[in-house]
């Protein structure tokens, strides 16, 4: 069998390939971000736009006041389109970032609200708190769930 061509990786050399994939993930240049913005005048999520607060936590308070305002009103729709929209802006950065993935669970979430009445107190409810709380204390929920299915352990089942 012929020898790889090369030098073998070394621990040093994939500490380095990790920290260069770290460095161009938090720069912009993953595969998700290939086209860049499709809208170049939306400022960036982490601009700081109001009172020190940035676009991102804008559009959580937006969200927020929608949905207590479908919850006073009894209109779904105003949340499903306010979720819509949230999700819409971090589609222009990103295809494929968590931030992203949240916010289309978000609009999920709300329109399983819209076409299930009899739950969409309770929904609303949970997602109102989810949001608050991001408001906050800046703890999304939803973007942890990930740390948290990876902890799941049945051996002490056994």
């Amino acid at each position: 069998m012929k020898p790889r061509s090369g030098t073998p990786p070394t621990t040093a050399n994939r500490a380095e390939q990790m920290r260069q994939r770290l460095q161009a993930k938090t720069s912009g240049s993953s595969s998700g971000r290939r086209g860049g913005a499709l809208v170049a005048a939306l400022p960036a999520p982490k601009a700081i736009l109001v009172a020190g607060k940035s676009a991102a936590w804008v559009l959580w308070a937006l969200s927020a006041l929608a949905l207590i305002l479908a919850l006073a009103v009894g209109y779904a729709a105003i949340a499903v389109v306010c979720f819509l929209l949230h999700a819409g802006y971090f589609a222009n950065f990103s295809r494929s970032d968590l931030a992203l993935q949240v916010r289309v669970g978000c609009v999920a979430w709300s329109a399983l609200g819209l076409f299930i009445p009899p739950m969409r107190s309770a929904l609303y409810l949970a997602l109102l708190a989810i949001v608050v709380t991001d408001l906050l204390i800046g703890y999304n929920v939803l973007e942890r769930m990930d740390d948290v299915s990876e902890g799941i352990d049945a051996h002490f089942l056994l």
